[in-house]
């Protein structure tokens, strides 16, 4: 992909002489896009995409970004088909990134590329990040360079998507911190409680594929509450790994009001509070009219508002998925809920599933 767009530019040239320049810049991005969704590990490729780009127009400042390490100045037009993430307050990419992804089909299993398992970090000993369902794990690859004392665990069965989160943690040389593996929410917690040598910070389920509300007529969304990936019996394995806190974020209101009402049920587990976490409650109602239409219905039926203390107005983590970038950036309610597991009593939390 790089040689092709190289090939149809000499630099020796000036601007337009080979091809159109919107045309070439283009042809870049939707290559380095390419290689970044690839899991391309090395550095060489975007930055000679990235010199491809600012060879044909020099002045593009209004955009400073980053694919791979290469600096990019260029229109948001151009950058958001860029595919890098760089940096949790950049939302362009993310807002890419989600497009992509809400372009393809929710994936239950994916045996495309084989991951190496049990994961391997360079030193095991720190406090441990496990997010479940990280899709693209741009999130994951955030908090492991935001947060130099954590190693970080992303998994999910899409390995399209494992391959991007892979390639950006290497080429950040975060791969010994962050690692992927596309496994199973159980078989992931499994290996957390028995085989992990340090301590488990957190473990979060941010944006899980929601279930069927009603007459299941999406076939891409579990068909019952029971094959949720946050049904209760993957909360109580999430909770015998004796994680400090459990995150969960959802931009679906019925969702996130079950994940409060089994984090409710669930003996060893209490809801933090957004006074206990420091952060704003969510203390404003999503207006109906603008709402999406599970919501109405929800709402019409006669269900719980996900409103007051239990529910969080702001995610406590540093960094961003690309759910949150184009959520935000669009205005849309994101709901947030956390509890926090009670050590004190942990025969409470092993009882049989």
């Amino acid at each position: 992909a790089v040689a092709a767009v190289v090939a149809a530019v000499n630099p020796r040239d000036p601007p337009g002489a080979a091809v159109p320049r919107m045309a070439t810049q283009s042809a870049a991005a939707d290559a380095a896009m390419k290689l970044a969704l690839a899991g391309v590990t090395s550095k060489r490729p975007f930055r000679a995409l990235a010199a491809v780009i600012a060879y044909y127009d020099e002045g593009w400042g209004a955009v400073a970004a980053k694919c791979g390490v290469a600096d990019l100045h260029m229109r948001e037009t151009t950058w958001a088909r860029f595919g890098g993430r760089h940096r949790p307050q950049d939302d362009l990419p993310l807002r890419a990134l989600w497009a992509y992804s809400a372009s393809r089909k929710k994936v239950a299993k994916d045996t495309s590329h084989a991951w190496p398992w049990p994961p391997v970090f360079a030193d095991p000993t720190k406090r441990l990040v496990v997010d479940v369902g990280c899709g693209f794990g741009a999130a994951c690859v955030a908090l492991a360079a935001r947060c130099d004392e954590v190693n970080v665990l992303g998994v999910d069965r899409a390995t399209h998507a494992l391959r991007y989160g892979a390639g950006l943690a290497a080429r950040r040389r975060l791969g010994g911190r962050c690692v992927f593996a596309s496994v199973g929410a159980a078989d992931a917690l499994h290996w957390v409680r028995e085989e992990y040598p340090g301590p488990v910070d957190s473990v979060l389920f941010l944006f899980p594929t929601p279930y069927a509300l009603d007459d299941g007529a999406n076939k891409q969304l579990p068909s019952t509450t029971s094959r949720f990936m946050c049904c209760p019996a993957t909360l109580r394995l999430a909770a015998r790994a004796r994680p400090r806190t459990l995150l969960f974020s959802s931009n679906v209101e019925d969702v996130a009001v079950t994940i409060r009402d089994s984090l409710v049920a669930l003996d060893g587990v209490d809801v933090l509070t957004a006074p206990q976490l420091g952060v704003a409650a969510a203390t404003t109602l999503e207006n109906l009219e603008g709402a999406p239409l599970r919501t109405r219905r929800w709402v019409e039926g006669g269900g719980a508002r996900a409103i007051g203390e239990d529910f969080l107005a702001a995610s406590p983590l540093p960094v961003r998925t690309e759910t949150e970038g184009y959520y935000h950036h669009s205005g849309r309610r994101v709901h947030y809920v956390a509890g926090v597991v009670l050590v004190k009593r942990p025969d409470r939390l092993d009882a049989p599933d």
